[in-house]
């Protein structure tokens, strides 16, 4: 649209990964594409944190709700990459 303001670090961040998973995957993850770039997100955010704490490698082991998070999206790459793989496989 014309005049319509857009957010341009996310439209190049759905971009950057169109071209990623293409490059790496010969295919496209449209419909996984908004939870991946969350997940990612998460996970860049959670690094930070985690490299700049005291507690060093052992935060990493606490029951914190950011660890919950942690996980939580390093499963849903995983998931995605999984299905990936999976359906690449499928196709011999």
């Amino acid at each position: 649209e014309e005049g319509a303001e857009r957010d341009a670090a996310r439209d190049m961040n759905r971009l950057t990964m169109r071209i990623v998973t293409k490059c790496l995957f010969s295919t496209t993850i449209d419909e996984d594409l908004e939870a991946i770039g969350k997940a990612l997100s998460s996970i860049i955010g959670d690094l930070t944190n985690r490299i700049l704490s005291p507690l060093g490698p052992f935060r990493g082991r606490l029951p914190l709700p950011s660890n919950f998070r942690f996980r939580r999206s390093i499963g849903r790459i995983d998931s995605t990459v999984f299905k990936i793989i999976q359906q690449r496989r499928a196709e011999g």
